[in-house]
C-alpha cells in the first residue's frame, strides 16, 4: 500500500497501489482540496489536511473570520474570495510559504456573472529546484456554484470572461448530482468547461478511487443535496498531464458533506508545462504585434499613395 509521509511521522494510507506518490517529496505538489458547511469543524479539516504534507489547500465555505485562524493551523499564507452582500461564505487558497509556488496575486476581481459564493482566484509563479523563480503563471481557481442549473452555467461562462494566466486550475463543489439532466458530452457545465479546454482530471486518470462519489453518507441522505460526484478537479490541456494522482478521501463525513480531494502533479511536469504555456502566450503576443505592425505599415503607405499624407 502506498503511503504519504506527513509531517511528524504520521503515514495516511491512500488504499491504492499506484507509482506516483512515490515521487520524491521535492517532486511533487500536493493540492487538498475541500469544501465545508459553512465553516463547520474547519479547524477539524485543516488538522486532516496537513497529515498529507500539502502544498496547496482549497478550502470553501469558511467564514472570513476562519481564514487567518485556518492559516494559522495549516501553517501557510492565504488568499481568500472577496466579499459579497449575498452571503458571507469565502473560498480560500493556502499555500505553503517555503514550498515551489512563489508570488501569490490574489485577483479578487468581481465575478458580476456569478449570484452566489464569489471564486477564490490566485495566481503563481513557480520556483526551479534552487529556488529561482521560473517564466510563467499559473491560476488556481476555488469554485462553489450555485443549485440551479443557470446560475452553475452563468457563474462558469464568467470564469473564462477574463484569463488571468495562460495555465489553470479550477476546483471546488460544481453542484451537480448524479440526477441532473446531462447528454453524451455531459451537463452543460461539463460540456462548457470541456469547450474552453478544461480537463476533467478524475475522468483523466479513471482509477476507482479518482470516480469515487465526492458525497459524504450524510449528505447523500438528504434530498437537497443528493450524491454525485459534486466535487471535481479541472485542468487545461496544459497542466493535466502533469496530474498523475488523485483520489477522494473517505472517511472523514463527519466533518462535511463533501469529501475532500487529494491531487498530486508531477512539479517537472508541471513547472515544464507552465513554462511552454508562458512561452506559446509571449509568441502569439509577438505574433498580434507583427500583424499589427505590417497592416499600419500598408494602411500608409495607401495614404501616402492616395496623397493623405
Amino acid at each position: 500500500m502506498v503511503t504519504l509521509s506527513p509531517p511528524g511521522g504520521l503515514t495516511v494510507p491512500t488504499g491504492l497501489p499506484e507509482p506516483p506518490l512515490a515521487l520524491p517529496r521535492d517532486r511533487r505538489l500536493v493540492v487538498v482540496s475541500w469544501t465545508l458547511d459553512h465553516g463547520r469543524d474547519f479547524d477539524e479539516a485543516c488538522l486532516i489536511a496537513r497529515r498529507y504534507d500539502p502544498d496547496v489547500v482549497v478550502l470553501g465555505l469558511l467564514r472570513e473570520e476562519h481564514v487567518s485562524v485556518a492559516a494559522r493551523l495549516l501553517g501557510m499564507d492565504a488568499e481568500h474570495s472577496g466579499r459579497t452582500p449575498v452571503t458571507a461564505d469565502r473560498i480560500a487558497v493556502f499555500v505553503r510559504p517555503d514550498g515551489a509556488l512563489a508570488t501569490p496575486y490574489n485577483h479578487r476581481n468581481p465575478y458580476l456573472r456569478d449570484p452566489g459564493v464569489p471564486p477564490a482566484s490566485v495566481s503563481f509563479a513557480l520556483r526551479d529546484a534552487e529556488g529561482a523563480r521560473l517564466p510563467g503563471l499559473f491560476n488556481i481557481l476555488g469554485v462553489h456554484l450555485g443549485r440551479s442549473p443557470s446560475e452553475r452555467l452563468l457563474a462558469v461562462e464568467g470564469f473564462f470572461a477574463r484569463r488571468p494566466a495562460p495555465s489553470r486550475i479550477i476546483v471546488g463543489d460544481f453542484g451537480e448530482a448524479a440526477a441532473d439532466e446531462k447528454d453524451a458530452a455531459g451537463t452543460p457545465v461539463e460540456r462548457l468547461l470541456a469547450e474552453q479546454g478544461m480537463l476533467d482530471v478524475a475522468r483523466s486518470l479513471g482509477t476507482p478511487a479518482a470516480m469515487r462519489d465526492t458525497a459524504g453518507e450524510l449528505l447523500g441522505l438528504g434530498a437537497r443535496y443528493p450524491a454525485g460526484r459534486r466535487c471535481r478537479l479541472y485542468a487545461d490541456t496544459h497542466l493535466a498531464p502533469a496530474a498523475v494522482h488523485l483520489e477522494v478521501l473517505p472517511g472523514y463525513d463527519d466533518v462535511s458533506s463533501r469529501r475532500p480531494l487529494l491531487t498530486v502533479l508531477d512539479l517537472e511536469a508541471l513547472r515544464e508545462s507552465v513554462t511552454a504555456a508562458h512561452e506559446h502566450q509571449a509568441a502569439r503576443k509577438i505574433q498580434r504585434f507583427q500583424a499589427g505592425t505590417a497592416l499600419r505599415t500598408e494602411r500608409i503607405a495607401r495614404e501616402q499613395a492616395a496623397g493623405l499624407r
